[in-house]
């Protein structure tokens, strides 16, 4: 999903200089904009197909795969707080092994790194929208290219890209920001009450 989100970014960049060079040259040669009117409005509803269906990608991702994360995302918390539980309270009197050490920091990376995904993911989204605004500032001479640009700019207003686990919670750096204030929180509160 994010490399279909920034190959979107590169297309819209590359057509707004594409509009910058052409303007000038209309506005210094007094140019016809009928063919390039013709192919930047089959770009650009090129690309509004293609954010569509990249949405409904990540849509179809958060159906099929919100339990199963609901589910792991809760078993790697519990398995966190297990283990820094036994680790406070025993302290030092009987080990605990390293493989269930080795495990639960697997578990925690492994959440690290599908929250960072899911929020380059979101950032590549946002990108590209950024990219149509900016591709509308210089569209102000071709109607047909504007029209086709605020379609899409109001289209992806409805349809921002978020990873939600069965509604109850987005997948994103705040996500991540909440988890560690809760570990570090329990942590404490553990060494508290010993």
């Amino acid at each position: 999903l994010r490399e279909g989100y920034r190959e979107l970014t590169l297309l819209l960049c590359e057509q707004s200089h594409i509009f910058e060079t052409f303007a000038r040259k209309v506005s210094k040669y007094r140019l016809s904009l009928f063919p390039y009117k013709y192919i930047t409005t089959n770009l650009i509803s090129t690309i509004r197909l293609a954010y569509s269906k990249l949405y409904k990608i990540s849509r179809l991702l958060m159906n099929c795969y919100g339990a199963p994360l609901l589910f792991g995302i809760l078993w790697i918390l519990m398995k966190s707080f297990t283990l820094l539980y036994f680790t406070v309270y025993t302290s030092g009197r009987n080990s605990i092994g390293i493989g269930s050490v080795l495990g639960s920091v697997c578990d925690l990376i492994f959440l690290l790194i599908l929250t960072i995904s899911c929020q380059l993911t979101i950032d590549a989204s946002q990108e590209c929208m950024v990219n149509v605004q900016t591709l509308l500032l210089h569209s102000v001479r071709f109607s047909d290219t504007s029209e086709q640009l605020q379609a899409m700019s109001l289209h992806s207003r409805g349809f921002r890209v978020q990873f939600s686990v069965c509604g109850l919670f987005c997948i994103d750096l705040s996500f991540l920001c909440s988890v560690i204030g809760v570990i570090v929180s329990y942590f404490f509160l553990l060494c508290q009450l010993n």
